[in-house]
């Protein structure tokens, strides 16, 4: 929850999926993105942006859809956060996140920097949306609250390192407004949080009553039971997680 001021505090949710991002939120989402040339056929009006980025031979960095058609693009990055012993047995052997391990190798670059920019590319650029249809004026004024996915099989450590790369990302720098919040929540929990106001008037699932999400995502499946809550304070979940194999990119 946002903390609790006496003025107004803008909420920004970050979706960073293993395979596309997005920043999302009722009732405005980012659909404008920076787009390279050879690559505006793939961009439009697009609730979501790739994950992935490109370091060039200066450091200058490209992302999502303004990646060059035809250079090699570090994706899977994200997972990356998880020590390869921690992760499942059926995840270690992922070419995905070995290419981009080596990847990133090569470059002199850590996961956590690589995931810190490109957070910080997909911070700035949905900034500067927000103000553009807000106003900078008013965006100056109010305390941020950023809640940020992911997966829910992520273990403490993990989730520590996705902070540190939200403040390498300048997420959490001082503002005149106030200290910027972070809250980490798991993927599937996330839908099932969005979800919730679609289900109010169907009179087949009462409070108390349980569904379930799938949140199928471009690398990994977080898959939730949870209860239809009275208020969503309420909600409880059970979830678990999962990686595609093979994805056709």
């Amino acid at each position: 929850m946002p903390p609790s001021t006496g003025t107004a505090t803008l909420v920004v949710g970050i979706d960073f999926g293993t395979t596309a991002g997005s920043p999302p939120g009722q009732p405005e989402i980012v659909s404008l993105w920076q787009t390279s040339i050879d690559n505006r056929q793939n961009n439009s009006d697009s609730h979501k942006v790739p994950s992935k980025i490109h370091y060039d031979d200066k450091g200058e960095v490209s992302w999502g859809f303004k990646v060059p058609a035809g250079v090699k693009a570090i994706e899977w990055f994200k997972l990356l956060l998880v020590s390869d012993k921690d992760l499942q047995s059926h995840l270690q052997g992922s070419s995905h996140i070995e290419v981009a391990s080596k990847s990133l190798d090569m470059l002199g670059k850590s996961f956590i920097e690589a995931v810190g920019d490109y957070l910080k590319a997909l911070w700035n650029h949905a900034l500067e949306q927000i103000c553009n249809a807000e106003g900078q004026a008013l965006i100056d004024g109010m305390p941020f609250h950023v809640v940020l996915t992911v997966p829910a099989i992520w273990n403490d450590y993990s989730r520590a390192r996705m902070r540190v790369a939200a403040k390498c990302a300048g997420i959490l720098k001082l503002r005149a407004a106030g200290k910027t919040t972070l809250s980490l929540v798991s993927e599937p929990e996330a839908a099932a949080i969005a979800t919730i106001p679609e289900l109010e008037n169907r009179e087949d699932l009462q409070v108390g009553d349980s569904f379930v999400v799938v949140d199928a995502g471009g690398g990994t499946v977080g898959i939730m039971v949870s209860n239809k809550p009275s208020t969503e304070s309420q909600m409880t979940t059970r979830s678990t997680s999962l990686l595609v194999r093979n994805v056709r990119q």
